[in-house]
């Protein structure tokens, strides 16, 4: 916030010789145009550590792109192994179910027929005595 008075230079400095007034105000734009280059510098740096970072960036997505494409591909083929062993051991498991069944059903008729028999026999010794 400036007065409308006031310049960049001092007071003092107002009422001294136009020649020195032309050489400071000769250093004032040497030194604007110093820092505009300066920035300029800092903001091409920037720019380039930012650019730097970004393919870093972009790179460690690809990587973990690759990774998680090839952990994909694994557990695809372990599932479908698994899936397979699953299938394998049902079908295992309905063959011998049905094995069981015929046991026990040979089983049950064999007791049958052992315990007619022993019924048969024991009414023969009963009507011996």
């Amino acid at each position: 916030m400036r007065n409308e008075n006031s310049t960049s230079t001092p007071m003092m400095l107002q009422n001294e010789n136009p020649e020195v007034m032309h050489l400071i105000g000769s250093q004032e734009c040497k030194i604007k145009a110093l820092k505009r280059q300066q920035r300029m510098i800092k903001n091409r740096e920037s720019a380039c550590l930012s650019r730097k970072k970004k393919k870093e960036y972009i790179a460690s997505l690809e990587k973990q792109i690759f990774d998680l494409r090839h952990e994909n591909r694994q557990l695809k083929v372990e599932n479908t192994a698994l899936k397979q062993k699953l299938n394998a051991f049902e079908e295992m498991t309905r063959t011998s179910n049905k094995f069981n069944n015929l046991n026990l059903n040979v089983n049950k008729k064999n007791t049958a027929i052992l315990l007619a028999m022993i019924f048969m026999v024991s009414l023969n010794v009963g009507s011996l005595r």
